[in-house]
């Protein structure tokens, strides 16, 4: 009995660290969609890539490398569109950032796929 309370706690805090993973992962992807959307000026980029540079390291714990090295890259790409001010290129880029983040949210979408 002692060892069905025991797996039967492990089993809630699992099941609380999904849950608190995806709403982190949405509010992350959420933010990131909304200051691509905003990008303006070279701050509004320093501001994205700064995001990015500080949550990154949490995103990759659920997200693979793979789709972070091309938010990076997409960051990176932007700002030098925007510095070359090549506004094709740049929108170009906003657009495939923001799908990146899309990307982000459904790859953790809660559901029962992801649970198991």
């Amino acid at each position: 009995m002692k060892s069905l309370k025991i797996s039967l706690v492990l089993f809630s805090m699992l099941i609380i660290c999904i849950i608190i993973n995806s709403l982190y992962i949405y509010h992350s992807a959420a933010r990131l969609s909304e200051a691509a959307c905003t990008i303006t000026d070279e701050q509004s980029i320093n501001e994205l890539e700064n995001f990015w540079k500080t949550n990154k390291q949490y995103i990759g714990l659920s997200i693979s490398e793979t789709q972070l090295d091309h938010i990076s890259r997409l960051i990176i790409s932007i700002k030098c569109n925007y510095r070359s001010q090549n506004d094709s290129e740049l929108k170009k880029d906003i657009a495939l950032l923001i799908d990146a983040a899309e990307d982000i949210r459904r790859y953790e979408k809660f559901s029962i796929e992801n649970l198991f």
